[in-house]
């Protein structure tokens, strides 16, 4: 995805904001959290901290399978 020159301070913010996340999810201890396509380095972290994550996708499932059986079958 492409971001416009004007809004790359919104994702220098976010990268910014990682180590506070890290930090809350540390104290929170939560059961599980939601993570999207902007957030993808959310689910390692929550697996280091035994965490459970879920990708929260607007995309169709079918769309999700057969963009994955393409890669699958490319290798």
């Amino acid at each position: 995805m492409d971001i416009p020159l004007n809004m790359n301070k919104f994702l220098e913010l976010a990268y910014l904001l990682k180590d506070d996340i890290i930090e809350i999810l540390k104290t929170s201890k939560p059961d599980w959290v939601f993570y999207d396509y902007g957030t993808v380095w959310l689910a390692p972290i929550a697996k280091s901290l035994n965490i459970a994550s879920v990708h929260y996708s607007i995309t169709p499932a079918c769309n999700i399978c057969i963009q994955n059986y393409s890669i699958i079958w490319r290798r």
